[in-house]
């Protein structure tokens, strides 16, 4: 077995023997305050998860599924996984999504493939625990988190020994892709390689001494994972961990955070700075300061120019900076962030033309005789440890302004997918990683403009769902960001047309032909394109993935096999 020359137990190791008494993690207490534990407070908490651990037959090496939405358990679970020498992989609970939600089965396909030694269910799975444990008879299922996390549970120094961790070879985690057309594939993350990624996402944000980070975005998803817990243990910022669940909910609790633990870095998906613009109300942000914030990051969807703007002029007054809205682009082959917005740049974009963009595939900034036109975001710089390229079909590198496949070079990426050399061989070819997204540079600036296998061909010219999320977004009625848009073959045009599928918001359920009218104009006017087919469905048919991403190519099957239930359907020729 390979040993890792270094690795994230040894880094956070470090960090408790030089500073036990420094802040790790918070959590929110009682009346919604924060509550801190010391390095040393979660390494004692963590080093009991670790000796039950190995009393179930855990040896190093093996996997250890974690199964949760809830931070605290998410967190101490994972910290006791890498004292016990093993390898985390972090699952979605199936109780957090609704229809047409595939997460019961993705969760068996996780476990049965990566070999799982444990598999630790949340409460609410506690009852299938036994059916559980029939279909992975090689596993064992804990049924629930509540006796891992006993304070008082045992100690076993053997079960924390460094030398230990020293057996557990070169894995660091398994990591699941984001499973947008199908199950997911599985990444391999190796020690080394994690460390370069946080040595190199610091290095490009500039992270200090003094810095404070709040999240409240899954740690299953790897922007929760590795952009902050993984960051955080390892550079020894401390860091609060807010339920993604509660601050959907009530989006003035992550403000509060920021303001409560002096926050100066934060994280999360373009969809949590509209909803915090939208449904924080006054009261909820009387005396609130946001002045010490640097970093508001957005990443892991389409970042929106307007979203920011908003964000900012609603929370100006309470001390957020325009220099602070940063973009970031990451991905699990990539092993967190990749590109970012420098620290003291403020963001940039740029309107395109969308005609040009779609017919020739350049980004043209738009002029006065622009018909149609679009922002588009800068994702930033690579960071020093990755080059990143353009590249079209035939592997050449392509120039300023011309869209093509995005790829990069360096050591912060993942090794393989578990069990996939196929798969693996597409996305590394060389020394490059070709993730799958498609952009364009400007200046060393990444602009993304979407997924390359979600792209529609109308009449010959390409078009990525992404491009009409905001105009959508801003359709009162609409749920935020729960749509999907794909083409599909219509045999007598000799060309796609464009479907378009969009949950409403209950009380909008009683207007639905405005609606409809609504947005084919938004749609016509602001993007250009014309709506084939429409259907409006009810609140929770769009399960996303369970890292937020929209499905696209999934719900494209759906649709052709007339499994999607509408509350309203039109055609294009049947609206003039």
């Amino acid at each position: 077995m390979t040993l890792a020359a270094d690795s994230l137990q040894r880094r956070i190791r470090a960090r408790l023997e030089a500073q036990p008494e420094h802040r790790a993690l918070a959590f929110p207490g009682a009346g919604g305050r924060l509550v801190w534990w010391t390095r040393g407070d979660l390494h004692l908490r963590a080093a009991r998860v670790a000796a039950q651990l190995v009393d179930r037959g855990l040896a190093p090496g093996q996997v250890v599924v974690i199964v949760s939405v809830d931070p605290k358990e998410c967190a101490t679970a994972l910290h006791g996984v890498l004292l016990a020498g093993a390898v985390p992989l972090l699952a979605a609970p199936p109780s957090i999504q609704g229809m047409n939600s595939n997460l019961t089965q993705i969760l068996h396909d996780v476990v049965r493939r990566a070999k799982a030694r444990i598999v630790i269910l949340p409460r609410a799975m506690a009852a299938e625990a036994a059916t559980f444990g029939a279909l992975h008879p090689a596993a064992h299922i804990e049924p629930g988190f509540e006796r891992l996390l006993e304070e008082s549970g045992p100690w076993n120094a053997a079960a924390v020994d460094p030398a230990r961790a020293e057996r557990a070879g070169s894995i660091a985690a398994l990591q699941q892709t984001s499973g947008t057309t199908r199950f997911p594939r599985i990444a391999v993350w190796e020690h080394g390689r994690v460390l370069a990624a946080i040595d190199g996402m610091a290095s490009a944000m500039g992270l200090a001494a003094d810095d404070v980070y709040v999240n409240w975005t899954p740690l299953y998803h790897d922007m929760g994972l590795v952009n902050n817990l993984l960051t955080c243990l390892v550079l020894g910022i401390p860091l609060a961990l807010l339920s993604p669940l509660d601050v959907v909910r009530q989006p003035a609790r992550w403000l509060r955070a920021l303001d409560e633990a002096g926050a100066t870095q934060t994280w999360s998906p373009n969809f949590g700075y509209a909803l915090a613009t939208q449904r924080c109300s006054d009261e909820e942000l009387e005396g609130l300061d946001l002045s010490r914030v640097r970093g508001f990051w957005n990443a892991a969807e389409r970042v929106h120019f307007e979203t920011f703007r908003r964000f900012h002029a609603r929370f100006e007054r309470h001390g957020a900076r325009w220099n602070a809205c940063k973009a970031d682009f990451g991905c699990v082959e990539l092993i967190g962030g990749a590109t970012f917005t420098a620290p003291t740049a403020p963001l940039l974009a740029e309107q395109v033309d969308l005609d040009v963009l779609r017919q020739d595939g350049i980004a043209r900034v738009a002029n006065r005789s622009t018909r149609t036109s679009q922002w588009f975001v800068s994702c930033g710089r690579p960071h020093p440890g990755l080059e990143l390229g353009i590249f079209d079909a035939e592997g050449e590198r392509l120039p300023d302004g011309v869209v093509g496949e995005l790829g990069l070079r360096g050591e912060a990426h993942f090794e393989r997918y578990l069990g996939d050399p196929e798969e693996t061989a597409r996305t590394r070819r060389g020394d490059l990683v070709f993730p799958g997204d498609e952009g364009y540079l400007r200046d060393g600036e990444f602009f993304w403009t979407g997924r390359r296998s979600e792209r529609i061909n109308l009449q010959g010219k390409k078009l990525g769902p992404s491009e009409l999320e905001h105009a959508l977004f801003e359709l009162p009625g609409l749920r935020k960001g729960c749509f999907t848009a794909f083409g599909v073959e219509d045999t007598e045009r000799g060309t796609e047309v464009l479907v378009v599928v969009s949950e409403v918001e209950p009380e909008a359920e009683t207007r639905l032909p405005e609606l409809d009218k609504e947005i084919r104009r938004k749609l016509a006017v602001e993007v250009g394109v014309v709506v084939e087919v429409l259907l409006l469905v009810r609140k929770g048919v769009l399960a996303k993935t369970s890292s937020g991403k929209r499905r696209h190519r999934h719900f494209r099957e759906c649709y052709l096999r007339g499994e999607l239930e509408s509350l309203h359907t039109s055609r294009a020729r049947e609206v003039g």
